[in-house]
């Protein structure tokens, strides 16, 4: 059953969907924010629908990008925040351990060099 946005939801969701077509982590940024606001209720019942039917994606994909969003989001929040992964690709490995241990994997990664 689909949902209402505000206006203020509404305007969310194409400022999101806008970004979507920017750089690959600001993507995976917006798709997160629509996925954490439920911003795609208006249209769809789940999220799983929204982004089969409007970018073409399976569930396993769209959840390795929120992932993604949401692993550089606690490295760049750590003290190392400014050696960052190059791509998904690298991140994907620290996506297996619990959030909050994410960016201290990463600093292990890279030498715990700052």
């Amino acid at each position: 059953m689909t949902q209402e946005l505000s206006v203020a939801e509404f305007g969310e969701l194409q400022e999101c969907e806008k970004e979507m077509s920017g750089g690959h982590l600001q993507m995976c940024r917006a798709l997160l924010r629509i996925h954490d606001m439920k911003l795609y209720r208006e249209q769809y019942d789940s999220f799983d629908e929204y982004v089969d039917d409007r970018w073409g994606w399976k569930r396993s994909q769209a959840f390795r990008l929120l992932n993604y969003a949401k692993t550089m989001r606690e490295i760049e929040k750590s003290p190392i925040g400014d050696i960052r992964p190059k791509n998904e690709a690298q991140v994907r490995p620290l996506t297996r351990l619990p959030l909050e241990d994410r960016a201290g994997a990463w600093f292990e990664a890279v030498g715990g060099k700052e």
